[in-house]
């Protein structure tokens, strides 16, 4: 499992022409693992969800369908569950994009529905806010490449910005260490449970302070989307507005 993801982290690093070797050896590495410990392994959903990573990035979507539909199946209750749920969302993307470029429109649009309906399942659940805008803003971009702009723009419009996350989670940190520190006073004893939630909540806002604002990056689209509509005086406004923030690489 812990080549698997090291081929796999190693590949996603290098550039796209380097990529192909180095994802066939993290494939090679799941395979090997998952053939070894079948379902019983402590570890089996991360190793689906990681050989899942890498069939959608081999462009292998079918496969990667028939391993997430697996994990949703058998590890609905895994902390990584909304993760795959994200990954399948861009999986059908992926696939929907390849079938509209090979003339299967009525296909295509199927891929897409799906897509669509996974992208909304994980933006709308707060249980993870900061994966809740990553699926909004991976959305926006999807419909975006579709030329499907009042979907893109609703998507794009939801995300939210970084600031508000980080008041989210931080808010979200605080109401745990204060649970686990009252529950300590009044029995004397640590509650593991709560210190594990305390440990896995911090990291997230620890990741969350270090990330790109999606909601600058949504700001730019929206432009590009007014633009594409010829809607230049709407696109004019949102680039005098947030131009100075703007990625000069979107």
């Amino acid at each position: 499992l812990l080549l698997g993801n090291a081929y796999g982290g190693c590949a996603l690093s290098r550039p796209k022409s380097e990529r192909p070797a180095l994802l066939k050896k993290a494939l090679e590495a799941y395979n090997q693992y998952l053939k070894e410990y079948g379902e019983k392994g402590a570890s089996v959903p991360d190793a689906v969800y990681g050989r899942a990573v890498i069939l959608f990035e081999l462009g292998e979507f079918d496969e990667a369908v028939k391993d997430l539909d697996r994990f949703e199946e058998r590890f609905a209750g895994s902390r990584i569950a909304m993760d795959a749920e994200q990954l399948l969302a861009k999986v059908y993307a992926g696939m929907a994009s390849k079938l509209f470029k090979e003339k299967k429109s009525v296909d295509a649009e199927a891929a897409l529905k799906m897509a669509e309906q996974r992208f909304e399942k994980v933006g709308v659940q707060e249980k993870n806010p900061v994966l809740s805008n990553e699926a909004l803003f991976s959305a926006g971009k999807t419909f975006l490449d579709f030329s499907q702009y009042d979907k893109a723009l609703d998507y794009f419009r939801r995300v939210r910005p970084k600031e508000e996350l980080i008041e989210y989670q931080r808010a979200k940190v605080d109401k745990l260490r204060e649970q686990r520190l009252a529950l300590v006073r009044e029995s004397g004893k640590e509650n593991d449970s709560l210190k594990s939630d305390v440990q896995r909540e911090t990291g997230k806002l620890n990741r969350l302070l270090d990330r790109f604002d999606l909601y600058l990056a949504a700001q730019q689209y929206v432009a590009q989307v007014f633009l594409a509509q010829q809607k230049y005086d709407e696109s004019i406004v949102v680039n005098q507005r947030y131009m100075p923030f703007f990625d000069d690489e979107l």
